[in-house]
């Protein structure tokens, strides 16, 4: 019986062509698995991947507090006016759609620990500090804050009744809460309330200040930024602007 090489290379060639092709095939499956991938990823914000949420409209930021980090502002309609610093933001939100092209807004809170104190506040007034005031900078002042556990309502100054909302136990660790925001409108969950006395973002007078179409937003911190009255409880926030 021969033993030379020649009788094992015809063998051993195929068999090498084989592995090879398969590696091939291997590769080309994981590129073409990645390509699938990169594009519905690319979409998302980096720092919103891997959270419990896409964001549903263009126009959004995100907002890091753990991190003190911020991504996107929604081109221009989103600005800060404090921070992110310290764990704490606040943002000024311009809801006229001649100038930012949106109307209303959706703001996502998440609670990485116990809240307390003044978590999140959102106002009609760059001033608003908390409890329905904000020293006479707009008589159109509404504004929401969660103090506590406490989701509380106060519609502006003129109103014979300010404060018409106080829900109890409304958030806690882990729990994300979601309002939407817009002309005389304030939304959450399954909840809402309308009325002329809230929200004024469609060019209304003020008797006190000028007509604006913004509203504000704190987290960790009220609206007014020389104020005193601060929180501690939300991790992330996210703003989405919408038509």
């Amino acid at each position: 019986m021969r033993t030379d090489s020649s009788m094992t290379l015809p063998n051993i060639q195929p068999v090498a062509r084989r592995k090879k092709l398969l590696r091939t095939i291997s590769l080309t499956c994981v590129l073409l698995a990645l390509l699938l991938v990169v594009p519905q990823i690319s979409t998302i914000s980096p720092m919103v991947q891997g959270r419990s949420f896409s964001p549903i409209s263009s126009g959004f930021c995100f907002i890091d507090l753990a991190n003190n980090t911020f991504d996107n502002q929604a081109t221009g309609a989103i600005s800060f006016v404090l921070g992110p610093s310290g764990g704490q933001a606040v943002v000024k939100i311009n809801l006229n759609p001649a100038q930012s092209g949106f109307s209303r807004a959706l703001v996502s809170v998440n609670y990485s620990s116990t809240p307390t104190n003044w978590t999140l506040n959102i106002g009609d007034s760059s001033t608003n500090d908390g409890f329905g005031g904000d020293a006479g900078t707009q008589s159109n002042d509404a504004e929401m804050q969660i103090n506590g556990d406490t989701l509380s309502v106060y519609l502006k100054q003129a109103s014979v009744t300010p404060n018409v909302l106080n829900m109890n136990k409304v958030v806690n660790t882990g729990q994300t809460i979601t309002l939407e925001v817009k002309n005389n409108f304030l939304g959450w969950g399954a909840g809402n309330l309308n009325s002329e006395n809230l929200y004024a973002l469609a060019g209304q007078a003020d008797s006190e200040g000028p007509v604006n179409w913004d509203v504000f937003a704190g987290f960790n911190h009220v609206v007014r930024t020389t104020s005193t009255r601060t929180g501690t409880g939300v991790g992330w926030a996210l703003i989405q602007v919408l038509p």
